[in-house]
C-alpha cells in the first residue's frame, strides 16, 4: 500500500528463498516498484460545469505530483458532499505512458434554491378589534453558480410593517493559489425610525472534510439612533435605554454538517459554533449632550468596554425505519458585556426559523437556550408531517438594572410537500411565556415556498 501512494501503482511483493529452520519460517521479501506514475489532470466526462482548479484544491490533486491510490479512493466519498454534483459512474484512473488521469462522471443536482416564507399574524388594535399583518422572508440561495465551487446568499425579511432586514453572505472555497477560501457576511437592519443596524464579518475559512469549515474572520457591528425624543429623555433625566455604538473585534467559527439530504434529512447532525470578541465603544450623540443639563450626561457610563459574542446551534436526526425521523436539537446565544447591554444591542429572536409560536423577532435578549424536539412522517423525498414539534427553552434580560428570566415554549405542527413546481410548507404554532399565557386563538401561520435549481 505504501509505494501505490508514492508514484507506483503496480507494485508488486513476492517471497523468495523460503526456507525452515528450527520449527521457524525464513524468506526474503522482494518489491518490484513496477512504471512510476504521476498525476497528469483531471478528466470531467460529465455535465457538470467546474473549475478545475477548485477539483485540484478539494480532492487535494496535484499534477506532476507522486501518484497515490489513497486519493483516488477518497476522491469517491469527498465529490458526494459536493451537494450541486451526482456521480453517474465512480472515478477511476486513466494510465498513459507515465501519466496519471483521474476521471470524473459528474452530472449537475438541483442545489441553488429560490423560497419566500409568508407569516400571517394576528394582531388586536386598542378598541379590541382584529386585524392581520403579513410578514415575508425571501431568500436566494447559490452553489457555484460561476462554476468557482462559490456559495452565495441573499435574502430580503420584512417581518414588521415598519421594519426592514438585508442580508448578503458569499463563500469562496480556495483563493487562487491559497488553501483557504474567502468568508464575507453584511446585514442591515432598520428598526422604524429608530435606529439603523450595519453588520460586516470578513476573513478566511478552511475547508476539511467536504464542507465542513473552520473560519478566521474579523467582525464590525454599529448601530445608530435615527430618531431621538428629546421631550422623553429632558422629562425622565436620564440617558434612552437606546444608544449610539460601534463594535469591533475578532471571529472565530466552526461548521460541521453529514447529512444524507439537506433539504429534508432522515439521518446525521450538524453543527455550527461562532465566537466573537472585541471592543465597544459607546459614541456620545450630539442630539443629546445639547439638551440642557445632559452635557455630562455620558460621563457615567464606560465609553470603551469589553464584549463577547457566542452562539451555537446542534440538530440530529435520528431515522426510524424508513418511514419517520426524529429531530433533536439546541440552540443557544450569549452576548456579554462589562456593563448593561442596551436595548438596541439586544439579539432578537422568535419566529419561523428560531422559537416557532412567536412573532417574528419578537423577544429581545441578551442570553437564550432552547431544545427543540420534532416528530417527522416521511412521504417521500422532499415531503413530511410534523406532528408535533416542541421548542422549549428559556431567555433572559436586564431591564433598569433588573434581570428578568423567562421560560418560553412553542408547540406546533408542519407540512413540507415536494411538487414538481417545488416544495411548499405550511406550519402552524402557538407560543407561552411569561407575558403571554396560551392563546391558540393568535396561533402563528407560516407559508413557505422553495424552487430548487
Amino acid at each position: 500500500n505504501h509505494q501505490t501512494n508514492i508514484g507506483y501503482p503496480f507494485a508488486k511483493a513476492k517471497l523468495d528463498s523460503v526456507f525452515f529452520d528450527d520449527n521457524k519460517l525464513y524468506a526474503s521479501l522482494y518489491i518490484e516498484n513496477g512504471r512510476y506514475f504521476t498525476f497528469d489532470s483531471i478528466s470531467m466526462e460529465g455535465k457538470l460545469n467546474i473549475s478545475r482548479n477548485f477539483l485540484y484544491k478539494f480532492l487535494d490533486i496535484k499534477p506532476n505530483e507522486n501518484y497515490a491510490h489513497d486519493k483516488v479512493i477518497k476522491a469517491s466519498s469527498r465529490l458526494n458532499d459536493l451537494q450541486y454534483a451526482r456521480q453517474i459512474k465512480e472515478p477511476f484512473v486513466r494510465f498513459i505512458n507515465d501519466k496519471a488521469t483521474l476521471v470524473l462522471n459528474l452530472d449537475p443536482k438541483p442545489a441553488s434554491r429560490f423560497d419566500f416564507l409568508i407569516g400571517v399574524l394576528p394582531v388586536r388594535n386598542v378598541d379590541g378589534s382584529r386585524k392581520w399583518n403579513i410578514t415575508g422572508d425571501f431568500t436566494a440561495e447559490l452553489n457555484n453558480s460561476f462554476e468557482q465551487g462559490e456559495y452565495i446568499f441573499l435574502q430580503f425579511k420584512r417581518l414588521k410593517a415598519e421594519n426592514l432586514e438585508l442580508q448578503v453572505k458569499s463563500t469562496l472555497p480556495y483563493i487562487v493559489g491559497l488553501p483557504v477560501g474567502s468568508h464575507l457576511d453584511f446585514r442591515i437592519f432598520k428598526n422604524a425610525s429608530q435606529n439603523i443596524d450595519l453588520y460586516f464579518d470578513g476573513g478566511l475559512q478552511y475547508l476539511f472534510g467536504g464542507f465542513n469549515n473552520l473560519k478566521l474572520y474579523g467582525s464590525y457591528r454599529s448601530s445608530r439612533l435615527l430618531e431621538i425624543n428629546t421631550i422623553q429623555i429632558s422629562s425622565s433625566g436620564k440617558l434612552p435605554a437606546k444608544l449610539d455604538v460601534s463594535y469591533s473585534g475578532a471571529g472565530l467559527g466552526v461548521s460541521l454538517r453529514k447529512l444524507d439530504y439537506r433539504f429534508n434529512p432522515s439521518k446525521g447532525y450538524s453543527l455550527d459554533i461562532n465566537t466573537i470578541i472585541g471592543s465597544k465603544k459607546i459614541l456620545q450623540n450630539i442630539t443629546i449632550t445639547q439638551l440642557e443639563g445632559f452635557e455630562n450626561s455620558y460621563d457615567t457610563l464606560k465609553l470603551k468596554t469589553l464584549q463577547a459574542d457566542i452562539d451555537a446551534t446542534l440538530a440530529y436526526f435520528r431515522p426510524l425505519g424508513n418511514w419517520a425521523t426524529i429531530k433533536v436539537g439546541g440552540s443557544m446565544g450569549l452576548r456579554y458585556n462589562q456593563q448593561q447591554i442596551r436595548e438596541n444591542e439586544l439579539m432578537r429572536i422568535g419566529g419561523s426559523k428560531l422559537l416557532r409560536g412567536f412573532d417574528e423577532e419578537s423577544i429581545l435578549t441578551d442570553l437564550y437556550m432552547f431544545g427543540t424536539l420534532e416528530f417527522r412522517f416521511l412521504f417521500d423525498r422532499n415531503s413530511y408531517l410534523s406532528i408535533p414539534f416542541i421548542d422549549y427553552g428559556a431567555t433572559r434580560v436586564v431591564i433598569d438594572g433588573n434581570m428578568v428570566m423567562d421560560k418560553v415554549i412553542g408547540v406546533g405542527m408542519g407540512l413540507n410537500f415536494g411538487t414538481s413546481a417545488g416544495i411548499f410548507n405550511l406550519s402552524f404554532a402557538a407560543g407561552k411565556n411569561l407575558n403571554n399565557p396560551w392563546d391558540f386563538g393568535k396561533m402563528k401561520i407560516h407559508f413557505g415556498y422553495v424552487n430548487l435549481f
